[in-house]
């Protein structure tokens, strides 16, 4: 974790670094949030799948909530969230969690935290910042230097080893990008409009008194009877 600082009050507030390694070339995706809930989560693989150009054909993710869960308390297995699933439907990718117990499945994952926590956090750490757009920038800044700088045993980059030997196995991104959706239920007002989150929205006057789906994304508002 970071910290970034509210400018008026002085109240420090945790951001939580989501790392992401594409394991032959150790090419390292990082970025800050605010909170570990499924939207932060989704998120970040959206972002790590355009950092790297396309999607690996296996997602090799621990085993927080916000990936996977027991469907009874009682029993040890856990099966992938509806809305991971839905993530890795849309990107044609295989969600395959780490063991519980079995730290090597997900080696490469720790190997990428501890350069994070040498390279991002160990430089970063001491910075003052009072947004999180701020420290995403740096973060960023960091990472590209640990991706394209730094060269390896051989004397290649992180990057140029991913360009020359890893890129093309990759399968192409879709043409839209995963979006979190939410899903409510809205009665239409006498006046023919729906209000969702603060905001109106007209429909067809014939639709007046009943009660309609309505799917909300960060860019669109759709209605359905």
């Amino acid at each position: 974790t970071l910290e970034v600082v509210d400018a008026l009050t002085g109240e420090a507030i945790k951001v939580y670094l989501f790392v992401a390694v594409l394991p032959y070339s150790g090419v390292i995706y990082c970025h800050g949030f605010t909170d570990m809930r499924s939207p932060s989560w989704i998120a970040a693989h959206v972002g790590a799948f355009t950092l790297f150009g396309g999607v690996t054909q296996l997602v090799v993710p621990d085993n927080p909530a916000t990936a996977t869960h027991r469907q009874n308390k009682h029993e040890s297995a856990r099966v992938i969230n509806a809305r991971y699933q839905q993530l890795a439907d849309h990107y044609g990718t295989g969600i395959v969690p780490a063991r519980v117990n079995r730290p090597r499945d997900k080696a490469a994952a720790e190997a990428a935290v501890k350069v994070v926590n040498t390279r991002v956090i160990g430089y970063l750490a001491e910075e003052i910042f009072t947004t999180v757009e701020d420290l995403n920038t740096a973060i960023t800044q960091r990472v590209d230097e640990i991706n394209h700088g730094i060269p390896r045993a051989d004397g290649t980059t992180r990057w140029q080893r991913f360009e020359a030997e890893e890129a093309h196995l990759l399968q192409p991104l879709p043409v839209d990008a995963f979006e979190e959706v939410t899903w409510k239920q809205l009665k239409v007002g006498r006046n023919y409009h729906i209000s969702c989150d603060s905001q109106y929205y007209s429909v067809p006057y014939t639709y007046a008194g009943q009660l309609l789906r309505v799917r909300v994304t960060a860019a669109m508002v759709t209605i359905f009877d």
